[in-house]
């Protein structure tokens, strides 16, 4: 699996607020949507996952507000302490924490590793409001991207070495952070809740179906959301080279010809766009026949060398 190809694509598309929040609006608890203002979410630059693991994931920070008044409507009055001008701005809004999980075998030990995020971000934010004796919420979010299914724990609880004693699982429970996190399978998440318009629906299609033998047979019934892409000229061309790229670097048994044969379908009265789509193509074509002459040349070298 390549890493970097599903990287970019997440980042690019995810990364741009407008398609986070129909992602928002679709996957999150309908309750908690109901109490978010998406209209001013905005991300927040940095990575909180390790270095050593950023190679298997990426991950976005976004800030969104509440709709919901602030419980002490006068905090903004002159007479507020800094303090209490701290503790405002930690209720103002809900941090929420998106990991890509990138790795074809689930993680046993994420909601550890989801819990250390959430304290580095908790650090970022008391760096910058030091008098604040509130912690802004944290909604952790995994969106795992792998070929088998999640069945390892997903709350922190469940990872503590508890001898098998319902009274003293009770009792040591009510100590311990339980910390919980969201989990999105792109492999059982159903068509139909796949909404939104163009790129946003597109990639999560392909997060989806891009390992799937059926793929070309699958590309037909996405041609509304590429007609979308297409439709805003030069961004639009630009994120379905991503996605060209993503879908040729993933299926390394498809060719750029078995992709300009299905896109050829795309309405007529878009031609000149079709026309640089297919550059596109031919781009990759002569991009993956260059990679592979490297990848021959090498293997001959070795073979000579042996």
């Amino acid at each position: 699996m390549n890493i970097k190809a599903h990287d970019a694509l997440f980042k690019k598309i995810y990364g741009d607020t407008a398609n986070a929040v129909v992602y928002f609006e679709h996957f999150l608890p309908p309750e908690l949507v109901a109490r978010l203002d998406l209209s001013r979410a905005k991300i927040d630059s940095g990575s909180f996952v390790d270095k050593a693991q950023k190679w298997q994931h990426t991950d976005l920070l976004y800030q969104i507000p509440w709709r919901a008044p602030p419980e002490h409507p006068h905090s903004h009055d002159t007479n507020d302490t800094n303090d209490d001008k701290e503790n405002h701005e930690a209720k103002q809004a809900l941090l929420l924490y998106v990991l890509f999980e990138h790795q074809s075998t689930v993680d046993p030990r994420m909601p550890y590793r989801m819990l250390r995020y959430a304290t580095r971000i908790w650090d970022q934010w008391l760096d910058k409001h030091p008098n604040s004796r509130l912690l802004p919420p944290i909604l952790p979010l995994v969106f795992a991207h792998g070929e088998t299914r999640w069945t390892v724990p997903k709350q922190l609880l469940d990872l503590f070495a508890i001898p098998p004693d319902p009274q003293l699982h009770r009792l040591l429970s009510a100590h311990l952070p339980h910390y919980e996190f969201l989990l999105h399978e792109a492999a059982t998440l159903p068509n139909e809740r796949l909404r939104g318009r163009g790129m946003p629906r597109l990639t999560l299609l392909l997060f989806k179906h891009a390992r799937s033998k059926n793929l070309l047979t699958l590309l037909p019934r996405w041609l509304d959301e590429i007609r979308v892409e297409l439709a805003r000229g030069e961004i639009g061309l630009k994120n379905l080279k991503l996605v060209i790229t993503y879908i040729l670097t993933v299926r390394r048994d498809l060719q750029p010809t078995h992709l300009a044969e299905v896109l050829a379908d795309v309405n007529e009265n878009l031609g000149v766009v079709t026309m640089n789509l297919e550059e596109i193509l031919i781009e990759q074509s002569l991009k993956q026949g260059r990679q592979e002459g490297r990848q021959e040349g090498r293997q001959e070298g070795r073979q000579e060398g042996m």
